[in-house]
């Protein structure tokens, strides 16, 4: 039991407490000896329980054993954004052993995390409820994971937790013209910067799977694109009917520059890293500063629901994936992605 006493000219009681033999002195804040003795035991057994014992996995000893082990590789922006919500949590509670997580504790620093952010203005509120949403995600997917180690997890204390209330990122819906899609081709200095631009608009591949895309994942005779379970962000297959526009930027490469990888590194082997750079150069002299990458398959999609194609048959295209719709749209066949293709190519 801790010992609570009063400071000469204090009306508010100390407590000494024992912790692994060491006597530690704290403030209990209370001026009520019975509030104060029950406080100070609580804080006793707290700090009892908060040791390192051996075997205890800190959390961010369980985070870096979470980036090596998880079951699919995560991607490195995945895990730097896991890495900003890790030192936002270190911040208020501290490198604790991911056994002591309460959904007490989790509360305790959802307030803290709101409170924080609605002291400023009503941005700073929304960005705080999306930061928190991401830190809630990724302690979930923690300790889900954590619960197959031997570390004393035996739940996971997110479960219960609702973010019912907890604003999410603002979707970004910028699309382009025909037009605006000709300036970005009229603007690049390169082939094959033209033809990462066709492609990306007219197939809605995600950039790194452009990237990546290999001559042997072309059927020029088929007009298709196949792409493996193993290329795609959500593990699953998908073929692309090609339209004229892809088909013929593909047509234009000439035969002896058609194997390996369509777009190639410095080395004339390997993969084309990246588009950053050359983009940044390329919107800005279209005059179209603020288009990303991103926005060109996105610009795919738009044209396909506003030529009325069925919701299923865009996401069979795209490769997006839900619960709700996966059992739908995994029956399209090639032919409705053939018709689906074959509307925006009659438009144009």
């Amino acid at each position: 039991m801790a010992e609570i006493y009063l400071r000469s000219g204090s009306a508010v009681y100390q407590a000494r407490v024992r912790i692994d033999g060491v006597v530690k002195r704290i403030s209990t804040g209370e001026r009520s000896p019975i509030a104060a003795q029950q406080k100070a035991d609580a804080l006793e057994q707290q700090l009892t329980e908060a040791q390192i014992k051996p075997g205890d996995l800190t959390v961010t000893e369980a985070a870096a054993r979470f980036f090596r082990e998880h079951p699919k590789p995560l991607k490195p922006r995945t895990v730097l954004d896991y890495k900003n919500c890790l030192a936002n949590v270190v911040e208020h509670l501290g490198d604790f052993p991911v056994r002591l997580l309460t959904e007490e504790k989790l509360r305790e620093y959802i307030n803290w995390k709101l409170a924080r952010h609605t002291r400023g203005a009503r941005k700073g509120a929304r960005s705080g409820h999306v930061s928190l949403r991401r830190d809630l995600a990724f302690l979930s997917s923690l300790y889900s994971t954590a619960r197959h180690w031997d570390c004393g997890i035996t739940s996971n204390p997110g479960a219960t937790i609702s973010k019912k209330g907890l604003a999410n990122a603002r979707s970004r819906d910028t699309w382009l013209q025909p037009e605006d899609v000709d300036r970005l081709v009229a603007a690049c200095t390169k082939e094959e910067h033209k033809r990462f631009i066709i492609l990306a608009v007219y197939t809605g591949m995600r950039h790194q799977e452009l990237l990546k895309l290999s001559w042997d994942e072309i059927n020029l005779k088929k007009k298709t694109i196949f792409l493996d379970g193993r290329r795609t962000k959500n593990s699953s297959s998908r073929e692309i009917p090609l339209m004229s526009a892809a088909l013929n930027t593909l047509l234009s490469t000439p035969e002896h520059s058609r194997y390996g990888y369509v777009f190639k590194g410095k080395d004339g082997e390997s993969a084309m890293f990246q588009m950053g750079r050359r983009w940044q150069a390329i919107r800005t002299r279209a005059g179209l500063p603020d288009v990303r990458i991103h926005d060109l398959r996105h610009t795919f999609a738009s044209w396909l629901k506003q030529r009325g194609v069925a919701e299923t048959t865009i996401m069979d295209l795209m490769g997006h994936k839900t619960r709700s719709m996966v059992q739908r749209y995994s029956h399209e066949s090639p032919e409705s992605r053939r018709r689906a293709v074959t509307v925006l190519e009659t438009h144009f």
